[in-house]
């Protein structure tokens, strides 16, 4: 390239306020430009997007390659909407076009981008493979040079990342050619595992950024209000509490005028955000609400308006968590524990989202010994740089049946088996796969006529894209209508889960501050239909489901425990009231167990996080189900206890039981036991149910009863 395309591209990108190249831009330009894979890895709103680009786009503009020069893929559509904003922008200087394509995308621009393909093409994990079976498209990629993947750690963690990565492999061997990959992530732990994924040979270049972005975060407990203000507020809620929190909400809004404030659920999301705009009037703040359920041109225009300044409270989850450009953020607050690490540094680091600044953020618990302790824990763990380790899935088959048959879509004329598992084994994610794991899904791709078999040669079939355009590396699941047939009126909903796993008509629960007698399901319209009913408390259910619930790591769990322990070992030094919260509860060296008469509730209280304590809650009531089939129960667990409630009566033999069972919980450790555990858990049905629909075995939003999915456990 002549020196002066080159001062005309740096005066260009001035204009746009890149004035010069930060540290990370320096390096991944000289190592990007040069053909290297590449993993960059920097807080928010340090660069990284640009370091990755910058060189990209240089390469393309030099060697004047012919689009699609380079595919940048997102697990968000809300990112891709944000980035080709920005990217665009950026292009415009090297003369470059560039465009999205997603499942949103509407038909007439899809042919668009067949005609007049952009030199950079910006799409989801879900749209690569669509792409790659578009005839006219997967022909231009002929000429694509690099891959850039975002959120890489999301996509490490997931089905559908375990997918990407394995279709780009395959990527590789359809076209004939190596083409670079950029992996982009604001945090990674397990950064060997990282760089593995990424590339079969391992050549891979990391750039990190040299510090970690300083966070300034404080834990607040308002537990009562002081002002005459939060006492009005409080008279308006009927909780004082409750009152303290949103006031504080409301201070920290006025002293920074534009923070977002997250949540970790959607139904919280929605609550804090009612509460609070039944105050903005009052106080002159514009508050605003922002998660995946809502409308795309809702989600938008919030945005828009952040960005402008012109909300002052932004109440969202885990949809601004990423990189979604929202403008200058003062603070941010998180309502409650953000329960992992991670979160909480994605989430504090929105803030001040300029290079050099200090992150600065608040977390508002409640007056909960143990969440107060979990927000400690996270916050010095985050000070640290001690992130939780990623979770990769090891040769997942439902991954591997979707990608064998895009392989053989892809090569319509056949392809033989052996080339396909030699292919496939050079990944580390199947580098333990098994001759016989893979003949089996081969065996099922058959069975179910998505491929066809001529001796070792694998052919598409009629049903092959069909498969590949309706199946989903993200199962789909139903909300349920709860009706009250008195008056065919809603009452509320439930996750589709709990409802086939935990209710049977005849049951009794509570909604909405009443009790139900539960009349039967329709399967096929989600509608669980009640009638009222009057009984005792301890006859009814309450319904309790993780559903969006974020789990907290063992390491954390543990760390809680330590500082509870410490606490009961100070001695005076800790407040009376502390003392009271902290007396009956366990530690890292004893689990307590804890029986409510009135409540007909056992909780044993043990720190090991939400995957370790779901092992125990499911072990525990394979012994209740064992060992005393008639009665009822109701169990379910948090990261420091399991709790289990009896419908009905109970007698002494029952507590004794479990509590034997608590003492003696390694000898249910064995395979043999964990294996029978495994079978009778709701967790393993459900995950049957998911695996189903990535089989392709269960239609997304099918008709689905617990008797199907336990028919399926044959199968396992």
């Amino acid at each position: 390239m002549r020196p002066e395309n080159i001062s005309k591209i740096a005066e260009c990108l001035k204009k746009l306020g890149y004035e010069e190249l930060t540290s990370i831009q320096h390096e991944s330009l000289r190592h990007i430009f040069r053909g290297k894979n590449t993993v960059i890895i920097a807080p928010t709103g340090s660069g990284k997007t640009e370091a990755a680009m910058f060189p990209v786009m240089l390469k393309i503009s030099t060697k004047k390659t012919e689009p699609i020069s380079a595919i940048y893929i997102t697990p968000l559509r809300a990112l891709n909407r944000d980035l080709e904003r920005r990217l665009k922008e950026i292009a415009a200087c090297f003369e470059l076009r560039v465009a999205v394509r997603h499942g949103d995308t509407p038909s007439s621009l899809r042919k668009q981008l067949s005609r007049n393909p952009p030199h950079i093409l910006i799409t989801t994990p879900e749209s690569l493979n669509y792409i790659l079976l578009d005839d006219a498209l997967r022909e231009k990629l002929r000429n694509l040079e690099f891959i850039i993947i975002d959120e890489y750690r999301e996509i490490l963690e997931s089905k559908r990342g375990a997918l990407l990565l394995t279709v780009l492999n395959l990527v590789e061997k359809i076209l004939g050619k190596r083409v670079v990959k950029i992996a982009l992530a604001a945090t990674l732990s397990n950064i060997d595992l990282a760089v593995k994924m990424l590339s079969l040979d391992g050549d891979v270049v990391v750039i990190k950024d040299p510090g970690l972005r300083a966070l300034k975060v404080d834990i607040i407990d308002p537990v009562e209000c002081t002002s005459e203000e939060c006492k009005c507020i409080s008279e308006s809620t009927g909780n004082p509490t409750l009152a303290a929190r949103i006031n504080t909400i409301l201070e920290l809004a006025r002293k920074h005028q534009h923070i977002l404030v997250f949540t970790n659920t959607r139904s919280l999301a929605e609550s804090l955000n009612y509460l609070l705009r039944q105050l903005d009037r009052i106080h002159g703040l514009i508050v605003e609400v922002h998660h995946g359920s809502l409308s795309k041109h809702h989600r938008e225009s919030v945005e828009k308006a952040f960005r402008e300044r012109g909300i002052n409270i932004l109440v969202a989850t885990s949809s601004l968590e990423l990189g979604i450009d929202i403008g200058h953020v003062n603070h941010v607050v998180q309502y409650m524990s953000p329960r992992q690490v991670v979160r909480l540094v994605q989430r504090v680091g929105r803030s001040r989202h300029r290079i050099g600044d200090i992150s600065e953020g608040t977390i508002i618990v409640t007056n909960n010994i143990l969440h107060k302790l979990e927000a400690e824990v996270l916050v010095e763990r985050a000070l640290r740089g001690d992130l939780e380790k990623e979770c990769v899935v090891e040769k997942p088959l439902d991954v591997l049946a979707y990608a064998v048959a895009l392989y053989v879509a892809l090569n319509p004329s056949g392809v033989h088996r052996e080339e396909i598992f030699e292919t496939i084994k050079k990944s580390t994610l199947y580098s333990n796969l098994e001759r016989d794991e893979y003949f089996k899904v081969l065996d099922f791709l058959v069975y179910t006529r998505v491929l066809e078999a001529r001796g070792d040669i694998l052919k598409p079939t009629k049903k092959t894209r069909l498969y590949l355009y309706t199946t989903s590396m993200i199962p789909s699941s139903r909300e349920v209508n709860v009706i009250d047939i008195s008056s065919d009126r809603k009452i509320g909903t439930l996750d589709e889960e709990y409802v086939v796993l935990n209710i049977s008509p005849g049951d009794k629960l509570v909604l909405a501050g009443r009790s139900w007698s539960v009349l039967s399901y329709d399967e096929r319209e989600a509608k669980l239909y009640v009638e009222p009913v009057s009984t005792e408390f301890s006859e009814a259910f309450i319904p309790h489901w993780e559903g969006e619930n974020i789990p907290v790591e063992y390491t954390t769990a543990i760390m809680v425990a330590e500082k509870l322990r410490s606490l009961k070992n100070s001695g005076g030094e800790v407040p009376g009231e502390v003392l009271e919260q902290i007396r009956d509860l366990g530690d890292n060296e004893t689990i307590y167990v804890d029986y409510i008469e009135d409540l007909r509730m056992i909780i044993v209280n043990v720190f090991g996080g939400s995957r370790v304590n779901s092992a125990i809650r499911d072990v525990l009531r394979y012994v209740l189900r064992s060992l005393f089939p008639y009665i009822r129960f109701e169990i379910h667990s948090t990261p420091y206890a399991i709790v289990i409630r009896f419908i009905g009566s109970i007698n002494r033999r029952i507590i004794d039981q479990l509590f034997n069972a608590v003492k003696e919980l390694d000898k249910y450790m064995s395979p043999e036991i964990i294996g029978l555990v495994a079978n009778s858990s709701n967790t393993l049905l459900w995950r049957i149910y998911q695996v189903g629909q990535r089989f392709s075995a269960i239609s997304p939003g099918a008709p689905v009863s617990r008797k199907i999915l336990e028919a399926f456990t044959t199968t396992v």
